[in-house]
């Protein structure tokens, strides 16, 4: 019997950077599976060496987790549209504890309506 809607494949995507603000382009699968739009806001918070993104107004935890993700304080970033893709700024707060920088890959992976990243390696 299976209790737990989750997607657990896992996607790596590249930070880019624009005016000195990180972004990433928001995968078409992660954009369908949490109702993604250009008006949404992501909620961000972080812990230990991962991060954690839901869509604002969502209730949903990461699974596996007991570390009262979302609990404290939250940092949220607006979707943009890009031609036909959408993609987010990586706030300050998330890119530097985890020292992510332009060029660098993060490995991202959906546990029900969360999206758990972490950065697996560094621009050469």
């Amino acid at each position: 019997m299976i209790n737990k809607k989750s997607l657990h494949s896992t996607i790596n995507l590249n930070i880019s950077e624009n005016h000195n603000l990180l972004y990433y382009n928001i995968p078409k699968e992660i954009v369908q599976k949490l109702d993604l739009n250009d008006k949404d806001l992501l909620e961000y918070d972080i812990r230990e060496d991962n991060f954690f993104v839901r869509k604002k107004g969502s209730q949903s935890l990461p699974v596996n987790t007991n570390n009262n993700i979302f609990s404290g304080l939250l940092v949220e970033r607006n979707i943009t549209r890009n031609n036909t893709v959408l993609r987010t700024n990586l706030p300050k707060e998330v890119a530097q504890p985890l020292i992510i920088a332009k060029g660098d890959q993060v490995e991202i992976t959906i546990e029900g309506k969360v999206i758990v990243g972490r950065k697996i390696s560094s621009k050469e």
